[in-house]
């Protein structure tokens, strides 16, 4: 039994017995992890984190291969960002974002690079205070670092290239959930309930997806990109990813992809 200690983000937790909680955080090394820390609601004042959601902490825990759930020791809040506490709209789409990163990833498989988006993200709902732009940005990047970004370079039914030198605003193209990409009009024809993109929105994803999270806050969309974004982010997420968000269902505006 190996003691290792991470930087970790606590996504969600419960009570466990009287004086104990079950935490599910995302940690900057070890991935997902399950943890129990026993005695924290009898006396916070022993640990340096009351362990609530959406705060980054540093923690202590006893590593056991044969379990899933692993023995915190000792937990210290590094950042609680207050914002949280202070906007409705940056706790629901922060609830959202954890629920999402939670959705997507499995236990104790690290990925270093969706850890720091998700900390970057949330630094971001304080100046910030467009939360379905950033929440468009998010869910892009999510797709980017979990493996379910779309196929975009050529219709995936046929292989045709597809040209990039076309007005940016009219729709020919499809984007296919369930095939995981774009189809040209030949191929989208056999599946008209796929909706619809612009070039404009395509090139949009494509830029989304290569670079990093700093930059992308300078990104602005068009009406036309806004509003294909939320329609083909829903769909894509919604197939690849079956799970009602709980976060969606009590926030006054929307910030991600409801399922029906």
């Amino acid at each position: 039994m190996a003691i290792q200690r991470t930087r970790a983000l606590v996504l969600r937790r419960q009570d466990f017995g009287d004086t104990s909680l079950i935490i599910v955080a995302f940690s900057r090394e070890f991935g997902k992890l399950h943890g129990l820390i026993k005695g924290i609601k009898a006396d916070y004042r022993r640990y340096g984190s009351r362990l609530e959601p959406l705060g980054l902490n540093d923690l202590v825990f006893y590593e056991k291969r044969q379990t899933s759930l692993q023995l915190i020791s000792q937990c210290d809040l590094v950042e609680s960002f207050p914002v949280l506490r202070e906007r409705l709209a940056a706790l629901t789409t922060a609830l959202y974002w954890a629920e999402l990163v939670d959705a997507v990833t499995s236990l104790h498989d690290p990925n270093h690079e969706l850890f720091q988006l998700l900390v970057d993200a949330l630094g971001s709902l304080g100046p910030i205070e467009d939360v379905q732009r950033l929440s468009r940005l998010f869910e892009v990047k999510v797709l980017a670092t979990s493996g379910f970004f779309p196929r975009l370079e050529d219709c995936v039914g046929c292989r045709a290239v597809l040209p990039t030198t076309v007005v940016p605003t009219r729709r020919e193209a499809r984007l296919s959930a369930r095939q995981g990409g774009l189809l040209c009009g030949r191929c989208g024809a056999k599946e008209p309930l796929a909706p619809l993109i612009t070039r404009g929105t395509i090139a949009t994803i494509r830029q989304m997806g290569r670079e990093s999270w700093p930059a992308l806050l300078r990104l602005q969309f068009t009406a036309i990109t806004r509003e294909e974004l939320a329609t083909v982010l829903q769909e894509f997420l919604g197939f690849h990813i079956d799970k009602r968000f709980r976060s969606l269902e009590v926030s006054m505006e929307p910030v991600g992809p409801v399922r029906r």
